[in-house]
């Protein structure tokens, strides 16, 4: 029989953000739990979305009303146990002669602001012609609609999450790939045979668990028939989705959602401070997940879609950052990508008695919803485990009311800091900043300077509390600082890493 450190009541297997918000809503159910993940936390399908919390306006269109309402009922969650990882964010949609017609998009926010009532999120306003809102766009579209959704950055909203699961008790082990599953001998566990992929001896492990979640997102159809060896209940269809980032191009507050002439719409956000963020694609994609890459095909066509609204022209040369992930979504036969459906399913396999339940499919918003579905299609197995709580319960550095009155609290205490760099640190940790940085008092005290305001105290953080393992993760997963990076900064914080692994 195996160690006893090594059996668990719940296996998940995938460390995005239906894999986070699964360990986190078991350890406050009282479960023993241990997430694998393969790669690095956060490293794929979480890490590669648009940054937004929000019900999905265009999906109205394609009449998943249930979808948008279940959305826009999460985001008001969300904005209250992590005011920080979701901050509204005025949206303004502009109006030109081969867009939508004005009635048909003022009947969808119409529907977007009453499907679910909001506190948090300002209902729509119609923008006046030549309004400075709408002043950087050409003059066709000199007419719109401001409305609000919520913005997040995906990896933090990832790492709250998983960090909560971990205080709360979680095994977590990134860089550890599931091999094979099945019943053990006793036929009173799931057997789970992994491998270290960071080793250079492969190290192999067996965890035991009394039931499986497989959140493997993008791989999750791999996990049901090469390593469970069983047959997956539904058709996954892959859709691969580009941005990319250009230095900041205007000054408003406000992002943008263009409506393109292919029926698609394109978000040009403000991002990280310093840059504006366009995107997404919706492209076919037949190859492994990990292959997803930005064509430029891709590239021309969001630069495009930039180009037809706004004066002032990009090219391929003010692209300073991209990437690409790969979605699973169930096919719903719609031949076009952006038409298919983006509902979650929850599926279950059962072998000897034990259940290993598989998320497919579903959006970065309502991750807590599908976490707690989830779980409670476990309850046979555990009918002690209490019930849901993380509706109420803020999220890790979430513990505050009002946004602004705690920034500039923050803004004095750490007064030694720049505004800018205290403003990032709230954004990415909300209050676990005071733990991060408890006791500095002056710059001098947060150690070496590696580039932007990415200090030694916070890379030590990230790599002993978030089990960041490379300089990839430090600076493009977890902060985004590589955007301020040179190739000698990087060679530099890479060094660090290197020489204080273990």
């Amino acid at each position: 029989m195996a160690a006893k450190d090594n059996i668990y009541d719940l296996c998940i297997i995938g460390g995005g953000i239906h894999g986070a918000g699964i360990a986190r809503d078991a350890t406050l159910r009282g479960l023993k739990v241990v997430l694998l993940e393969q790669n690095g936390l956060a490293s794929g399908t979480s890490s590669w979305s648009s940054k937004l919390i929000h019900g999905g306006l265009r999906y109205l269109e394609t009449y998943h009303f249930r979808l948008v309402r279940n959305a826009l009922k999460e985001r008001e969650t969300l904005h209250q146990i992590a005011p920080h990882l979701n901050r509204p964010l005025g949206t303004i949609l502009p109006l030109g002669l081969k867009t939508r017609p004005k009635w048909l998009v003022r009947l969808g926010l119409f529907l977007y602001d009453h499907l679910y009532h909001s506190r948090a999120f300002a209902k729509t306003r119609t923008l006046n012609p030549n309004k400075d809102a709408l002043g950087m766009l050409k003059e066709t579209y000199q007419q719109g609609f401001l409305y609000q959704d919520g913005q997040s950055d995906d990896v933090r909203l990832v790492m709250a999450n998983i960090k909560d699961a971990a205080n709360n008790g979680a095994l977590i082990a990134p860089y550890t790939k599931v091999t094979h599953i099945a019943p053990n001998s006793e036929k009173k566990y799931w057997k789970i045979q992994t491998i270290k992929t960071h080793c250079d001896d492969a190290q192999e492990q067996h965890f035991y668990a009394k039931a499986i979640v497989n959140a493997a997102g993008p791989w999750a159809d791999k996990i049901i028939t090469q390593q469970a060896q069983s047959t997956s209940p539904e058709s996954l269809r892959m859709i691969q989705g580009s941005h990319i980032v250009v230095k900041k191009r205007f000054e408003s507050p406000h992002g943008f959602i263009l409506q393109n002439q292919d029926q698609r719409i394109i978000f040009v956000l403000p991002f990280k401070q310093d840059f504006t963020l366009i995107g997404t694609t919706d492209v076919p994609f037949e190859q492994a997940p990990e292959k997803a890459h930005i064509s430029h095909a891709e590239k021309a066509y969001l630069l495009a879609s930039y180009n037809l609204y706004f004066k002032d022209a990009l090219n391929h040369e003010d692209i300073i950052w991209d990437y690409s992930g790969v979605r699973a979504i169930c096919d719903s036969g719609d031949k076009k990508a952006s038409k298919a459906n983006r509902e979650h399913h929850i599926t279950t396999l059962e072998k000897d008695q034990l259940k290993m339940i598989s998320i497919l499919g579903g959006k970065l918003t309502s991750y807590r919803l599908v976490s707690k579905q989830a779980l409670d299609q476990l309850q046979s197995v555990f009918p002690n485990m209490r019930q849901c709580q993380t509706d109420k319960r803020p999220l890790a550095g979430g513990a505050f009311e009002d946004f602004q009155h705690t920034l500039n609290k923050l803004e004095k205490q750490f007064n030694f800091m720049p505004q800018a760099m205290v403003h990032r640190l709230f954004l990415d940790y909300g209050m676990d900043i005071q733990n991060i940085f408890k006791g500095c008092q002056s710059i001098d005290q947060l150690g070496k300077h590696f580039g932007g305001n990415l200090y030694q105290k916070e890379v030590d953080y990230l790599i002993q509390q978030e089990w960041a393992a490379n300089d990839y993760e430090v600076l493009y997963n977890r902060t985004k600082q590589g955007l301020y990076f040179s190739k000698e900064q990087t060679q530099k914080l890479k060094d660090y890493i290197e020489s204080h692994k273990s």
